[in-house]
């Protein structure tokens, strides 16, 4: 699939000049001074990197769907503000689990 897009940008002189190109949705095109991006590209970069993740019933095993397209750092706390340590495994790069010795509520920061 072609994209056909036009961009008004400076040059190095400080002019205004029209850019145009077509590409395919799966490419991307840069210059010395700009990256052109798709728009799933653009969509994905404007998602946010991180994730809170309420964990209210007492458990021992938390899995968490945090879509965040990574595999985040994961910091813990209890419902007292205790960090607790916890074996994070990721699934995938929008899931993952933490195991803990017993089970508690809390919170799993992820970024």
């Amino acid at each position: 699939m072609a994209i056909k897009t036009r961009y008004r940008i400076k040059n190095s002189r400080g002019e205004y000049e029209i850019v145009h190109f077509q590409t395919s949705a799966d490419q991307i095109i840069t210059d010395e001074n700009f990256q052109f991006v798709t728009l799933e590209e653009k969509e994905q970069i404007a998602k946010p990197k991180h994730y809170v993740h309420n964990q209210i019933a007492s458990t021992d095993v938390w899995e968490i769907n945090h879509n965040l397209g990574k595999f985040p750092s994961v910091s813990i706390v209890d419902s007292a503000g205790t960090v607790v340590i916890g074996d994070v495994s990721h699934t995938d790069i929008n899931n993952l689990t933490i195991s803990f010795a017993s089970g508690f509520a809390g919170t799993a920061y992820l970024n």
